[in-house]
């Protein structure tokens, strides 16, 4: 479990945090996340560190968002991969059966949308669901912890 998380999550995290000072406004962050961060139906593992990846990516968000820096994560579902080439046959038939078009999905079909968000087209995104742009207590809450969170990790 150790390994996927240090890979799925302190990665994608110690990029960001390396990367930073050297983004301007502008700039983009894309993380791959998959379908396992949107649901319970992957080994424990990879359903975590996907959910963690995608905690990761809408706190980057807020966090470098007022810098002029997007965020954002795509959770595609079953790739066809060098690692899901090995996938048992039961674990393939059960993703084709959760997926709409009856079919795996391939590199090809995800880079367009990669490419786009990293491009300087999408100038601003939706905001998350559910959170409201407004100043209200809880923000102000929310703002003060991530002040003491950084002032722990230095």
């Amino acid at each position: 479990m150790g390994r996927v998380h240090a890979v799925n999550v302190t990665g994608p995290l110690l990029g960001i945090r390396h990367l930073m000072p050297l983004m301007r406004a502008g700039a983009s962050i894309v993380n791959v996340g998959s379908s396992a961060a949107l649901t319970a139906r992957y080994p424990v593992a990879c359903t975590t560190s996907k959910w963690a990846l995608r905690g990761l990516s809408a706190t980057a968000a807020m966090e470098l968002g007022p810098l002029g820096i997007r965020v954002n994560t795509i959770h595609p579902g079953f790739i066809e991969t060098e690692m899901t080439a090995s996938a048992a046959p039961a674990f393939r038939a059960a993703n084709l059966l959760g997926t709409p078009l009856g079919r795996t999905g391939t590199v090809d079909d995800i880079t367009p949308l990669v490419t786009f968000l990293l491009s300087g087209t999408p100038r601003s995104s939706p905001a998350p669901r559910s959170r409201s742009t407004a100043a209200s207590p809880r923000t102000a809450a929310r703002s003060r912890s991530r002040t003491a969170c950084a002032r722990a990790r230095t």
